[in-house]
């Protein structure tokens, strides 16, 4: 038998320290780099979710502007906020061109609260392979695996501050009164 066998039992006990080794170094990565990481995709996403709710506020033109941001800030979910905006944005505006960039920002902002959603309410463990450090456990999943690594996080926050930076600039270039809704929001005489 493999237990009784000496250098059998020495390589097994080998393979196990490093097993252990790059669980601990990947454990280390999660507590180091990705935690951070993390940290920023929330801190990024709230930033969107906070543009898109000004922007409901200058759409909701039906409300009194303190009314508006009430209304605004009992969306609790992103994906409400978006279903809430898409056609009060489409009754607004005419031009083409606007609602087609707007609709490329609206559907960059879904698939990224997708994916942050997904990376967020997941269930990751700790693998011995330094190069995918951690695997997703979900067994009625029909969507792809999805990657849980330093690369895969950066890219993800490095997608949502573009998409955040693209959003802002569209509504601040292209929409009257959205670079004032903020001064107007705590003009006390406003709300």
């Amino acid at each position: 038998m493999a237990d009784e066998d000496p250098e059998i039992r020495a390589q097994i006990d080998r393979l196990w320290a490093r097993v252990l080794a790059t669980l601990q170094a990947n454990k280390l990565q999660f507590d180091d780099q990705l935690l951070r990481l993390l940290g920023l995709m929330s801190v990024e996403f709230n930033a969107l979710e906070r543009d898109f709710k000004y922007l409901l506020m200058l759409l909701r033109d039906d409300l009194p502007l303190g009314e508006a941001q009430k209304t605004a800030l009992k969306i609790k979910t992103f994906a409400e906020l978006l279903k809430e905006v898409k056609p009060r944005f489409d009754q607004k505006f005419s031009d083409p061109s606007l609602i087609e960039e707007f609709t490329e920002i609206v559907d960059e902002a879904d698939d990224l609260r997708k994916e942050r959603n997904l990376m967020l309410h997941s269930v990751w463990h700790t693998t011995s392979d330094p190069e995918k450090p951690f695997v997703r456990v979900k067994e009625d999943e029909d969507e792809p695996e999805l990657d849980f690594d330093v690369p895969t996080v950066k890219k993800l926050v490095d997608r949502m501050i573009g998409c955040k930076t693209r959003a802002y600039n569209f509504f601040c270039d292209k929409l009257p009164g959205y670079p004032e809704i903020v001064p107007r929001l705590y003009d006390s005489k406003e709300v």
